[in-house]
């Protein structure tokens, strides 16, 4: 007893000590205390004297390897990790998981799995497609689900104190990757299929599929016992077994792949979310298929991708990943389900690179820039950066390449010995210059024009400039952007300088040229005559079916346009629009005109014409040519189907034009529910133009109309109409009609128009 009573004020003072911190031991769920044995004490005592009652002697056992199923004493000497004070804690924890695992408790229904989540006895947990799950036990072992796995936690083999101690975890299938605690260092019990795993092993796989059961040892050895039978299977070795059949003996797993040299290595620089990886490897004799996985750590527990891909597929490739460091490793799985030994581990750190100022390329092991760009490197704590061999350091958000001009740059992640180099290619600009000496006026004129600099602030980083040496001094001055060129002006130069050089911030000479005689100006250019077309290109249209003959020449321009008429007839406004488009082919001409129904006021015409022009004479300035017209009803009171045939004839003197038409027209149908036009109808059109200038054009026009109605009585009318076009290749015109008559269109009527057409 007084040993006991000993034992209890030790564990009272421990425990003293270990209440002023609360939090868990790093590395613990809880905090813990060490007990170092002696006087041949068992766990009861151990328990009593720590927790005040030996039924507490599970505790014992939670993070050592001990054996408290009965009251033996322990050695002494020996350091045990103990709870600091009596708690429940759940067999397991869900690490991490990805994306979509099941979790049920004992009698319970499944449900969503979350991270963090205790694993109690006979909880199952289920990773259903694509999915995986990483589950840590109290005692620190790992146990790594693969997609479509089922496993029952038992809890840690100690915890238990009856005849038979059952497993830590039962697969009833799909697959588990088994990671022993190194504190333990006792072995993982996994049943499947009616067999039995003991793997005394960082790294063992066991897959379950068709009541078959395949175990691969990566590392130490693993016990695997079915069917009464048991066999040692060692490190690099795999067995397989089937429900109530016993293992096969131990057989060499397939061998590792071998990566092939595109297979990504190092620090890879890409573009702003173009990050990528590749991989491709050897292939393995027998392989069935291969498993790639990339993870974001060495230890392979936090996957981004677990692919199984077939036999014929050698290669994988990740796109878009976000800077930072990756992992990549190969199995190859043969046709017995038995998943190889692992290639060799390829690390990759992605960091984001892109060239500000300049256009350029970031590829392999090289990086082609402007001396004057910034390189823009986007990396992650951890990522070191080293220019032409200097010590390894942090990297800045920007390397001024003018500044800094480093030849190279290295990289590597902070304590690595992987180092991953880049040469830097720099795009030198080129550059052409003139200069010319006035000594008339003692001045001296450069231009120059620059080459490869495309993306590149040229004021304010390569600022390039003209030096010389007159007078026995250097005069010096910047060149400034002048008419898509780069010029230096300087006066007060009496001699001519023997060379002129251009230079850039850095002095680098760029061009060097020997000064010329000031060139005499050049000859002022013509002035651009506009096309020569007889007419307007968009002539007033007008709404009445009596007189809207439009103005036309022989042959057409390409162009078209849109125009709004306003008129006032009967004492009410009105407005109709029209677009039209034309065109000429040779000798050949089209033109098409669709106008509205009024939009308000006094009936419009709304009809469509179509012309076809053939200019066949043209002599000197005059031409001559035959039109057909055909109008066409666009609404259900348009004026019926119409036909027209005339004859177009006009010429040029100097900035004069004069155009006349001569012609008719007559229905090719009639119809009472339509809005009448003329039995028949003939008109003359005349009128001249004037050209101030290549931008703009005034006309004058008269027409006339000869119109016959269904009695065979004549009308006449007509009106006179003044008009000016301004523009080019885009133009806007203007037109005004006055008549005697108030009916067809009204006393006055206007125009406005915009078009584009085929000028220089």
């Amino acid at each position: 007893m007084a040993r006991r009573a000993g034992f209890t004020l030790l564990a009272l003072l421990m425990l003293v000590g270990s209440a002023r911190a609360e939090d868990a031991t790093p590395g613990y769920p809880e905090r813990v205390l060490h007990w170092t044995t002696k006087n041949a004490e068992s766990c009861e005592d151990i328990a009593s004297a720590l927790y005040g009652a030996a039924k507490h002697k599970p505790l014992i056992e939670r993070y050592n390897s001990v054996s408290c199923a009965t009251n033996k004493p322990l050695p002494d000497g020996l350091t045990l990790v103990v709870p600091a004070k009596v708690t429940d804690l759940p067999s397991a924890r869900l690490r991490s998981l990805y994306p979509d695992v099941k979790a049920r408790p004992p009698g319970g229904a499944w449900q969503p799995a979350a991270p963090g989540m205790p694993l109690y006895k006979n909880h199952s947990v289920n990773t259903l497609d694509k999915a995986r799950a990483d589950i840590l036990f109290v005692d620190r072992t790992r146990v790594v689900l693969a997609e479509h796995t089922l496993v029952i936690i038992y809890g840690t083999a100690k915890k238990t104190a009856v005849a038979k101690t059952p497993p830590t975890v039962e697969l009833d299938s799909g697959e588990l990757q088994a990671g022993l605690a190194a504190l333990r260092g006792k072995p993982l019990e996994v049943s499947t299929q009616g067999g039995r795993v003991t793997a005394k092993s960082r790294d063992t796989a066991v897959r379950a599929k068709n009541k078959r059961a395949t175990v691969s040892v990566f590392d130490g050895s693993a016990s695997v016992a079915s069917a009464n039978k048991k066999v040692e299977v060692p490190q690099n070795h795999g067995t397989a077994f089937a429900e109530n059949k016993p293992p096969e003996p131990p057989r060499p797993l397939p061998p590792a792949p071998k990566w092939l040299p595109q297979t990504a290595s190092g620090t890879l620089l890409g573009a702003p979310g173009n990050n990528a990886l590749g991989a491709a490897w050897e292939p393995v004799e027998k392989a069935r298929s291969y498993r790639v996985e990339l993870a974001k750590d060495a230890a392979f527990t936090e996957l981004l991708a677990r692919e199984e891909v077939p036999g014929d597929v050698r290669s994988f490739r990740a796109e878009r990943l976000p800077p930072g460091a990756y992992y990549l490793r190969v199995r190859a799985i043969d046709g017995d389900d038995f998943l190889g030994l692992a290639a060799e581990t390829r690390s990759v750190v992605l960091a984001d690179a892109k060239l500000e100022g300049s256009t350029g390329s970031v590829g392999a092991g090289v990086i082609e820039a402007s001396p004057y760009a910034e390189l823009v490197l986007s990396g992650f704590e951890g990522l070191e950066l080293s220019l032409d061999g200097a010590p390894f350091g942090k990297v800045p958000a920007r390397v001024d390449l003018l500044r800094l001009a480093p030849k190279s740059i290295a990289l590597r992640l902070r304590g690595s010995a992987s180092v991953s180099s880049y040469q830097l290619r720099y795009r030198e600009p080129t550059a052409r210059a003139e200069a010319a000496h006035d000594p008339a006026r003692q001045s001296l004129k450069v231009r120059a024009e620059l080459g490869s600099v495309e993306g590149v602030d040229v004021s304010r980083r390569m600022a390039p400039a003209v030096r010389f040496l007159s007078g026995g001094k250097w005069q010096r001055a910047g060149l400034v952007a002048e008419s898509g060129a780069w010029v230096a002006r300087f006066g007060g130069v009496a001699s001519v300088p023997e060379r002129v050089e251009v230079v850039d911030s850095r002095g680098r000479v760029l061009a060097s040229v020997a000064p010329e005689a000031a060139p005499a100006p050049p000859a002022r250019p013509a002035p651009v005559e506009s096309a020569r077309v007889l007419g307007a290109s968009a002539p007033l249209v007008q709404p009445s079916p009596v007189s809207d003959v439009v103005w036309w020449a022989p042959i057409p321009e390409n162009g078209a346009a849109v125009s709004a008429t306003g008129y006032s007839e009967g004492a009410q406004l009105g407005t109709q629009l029209a677009t039209r488009a034309s065109g000429s082919v040779g000798s050949f001409g089209f033109d098409g005109l669709v106008t509205t129904r009024e939009l308000d006021g006094a009936a419009a015409d709304g009809s469509a014409w179509l012309t076809l022009r053939w200019r066949p004479i043209q002599s000197g300035e005059t031409q001559l040519g035959p039109a057909v017209q055909l109008g066409l009803p666009m609404t259900a009171g348009s004026p019926s189907s119409r036909i027209g045939l005339g004859f177009a004839a006009g010429g040029f003197s100097g900035r004069w034009h004069w155009l006349a038409n001569l012609g008719g027209r007559a229905p090719l149908e009639f119809s009472s529910e339509r809005r009448p036009a003329p039995d028949a109808q003939g008109f003359l059109l005349g009128g001249a133009g004037y050209d101030p200038t290549p931008l703009w054009r005034a006309y004058a026009l008269l027409d006339a109309h000869a119109l016959s109605d269904s009695n065979d009585e004549l009308a006449g009318r007509g009106g006179f109409t003044l008009g000016a076009e301004l523009g080019q290749r885009f133009f806007g015109g203007l037109a005004l009609r006055v008549s005697p008559w108030s009916d067809a269109g009204g006393h006055v009527m206007a125009q406005l128009a915009l078009g584009i057409r085929a000028r220089p």
